[in-house]
């Protein structure tokens, strides 16, 4: 897969013809990916290792013909340029970025304080069930406490299976196997959890105790 942008309407796709006409690459899907994961680890976890300063909110306090100067600075990002970036962010399909006034920062999974004003959602507004992906070997301490964010300021949850499936596989070590918990964001609601929404398809909650958790599905992989 790669990725291109429209000269005529300046959209970025994984098609080679957009408005009628041909696309202009722009980067491998590997590189896409390899991009984000950075951007992820600069704006979730360690803004100081590009020397960048984040406001209240996350965003960067630089540019992002800054930014991308500086990430075009380090080994195997010499490619990098501000198209790349908001490439990245235009095709993320959780919304891992939000760009405002030429600037960026990552919209949910922080380890760094950040005031960043979610949407709080009201029982009306959630589906009627969110899913965790996470590992055997958590499964038991999940079922005695719950659903922790660790070191992460929420826990985050999944509207899709396939999406919680990727989370698990991303966790999963020699020996154990996938589990997608299925959570119940009424009885969140009611026992006094707020439910926020990061993105589409990612909503955070502060921990979901084990009364929460409705199913469990141990996948077969």
């Amino acid at each position: 897969m790669r990725i291109y942008k429209c000269l005529s309407c300046g959209a970025y796709t994984f098609e080679e013809k957009h408005c009628g006409k041909p696309t202009v690459f722009l980067m491998t899907n590997t590189q896409r990916v390899k991009l984000s994961k950075f951007l992820s680890l600069l704006l979730r976890h360690n803004p100081r290792l590009l020397n960048l300063e984040l406001d209240s909110e996350g965003f960067t306090k630089i540019s992002l013909d800054e930014l991308a100067k500086r990430i075009s600075q380090q080994k195997n990002f010499e490619w990098v340029s501000k198209d790349h970036i908001i490439s990245v962010v235009s095709l993320d399909p959780k919304g891992r970025f939000e760009i405002k006034d030429n600037k960026i920062r990552a919209t949910y999974g922080h380890t760094i304080d950040h005031k960043i004003e979610y949407h709080k959602l009201k029982v009306n507004e959630l589906p009627s069930v969110l899913y965790h992906g996470t590992i055997s070997s958590r499964l038991s301490s999940i079922l005695k406490e719950g659903i922790k964010p660790m070191k992460r300021k929420y826990v985050h949850l999944s509207l899709t299976i396939e999406d919680a499936l990727i989370v698990g596989l991303r966790r999963k070590k020699k020996g154990d196997k996938v589990v997608i918990l299925e959570v119940d964001p009424a009885s969140l609601i009611e026992k006094g959890y707020d439910i926020f929404k990061a993105s589409e398809t990612v909503f955070l909650v502060k921990k979901v105790p084990p009364d929460c958790i409705r199913n469990i599905r141990e996948m077969q992989l």
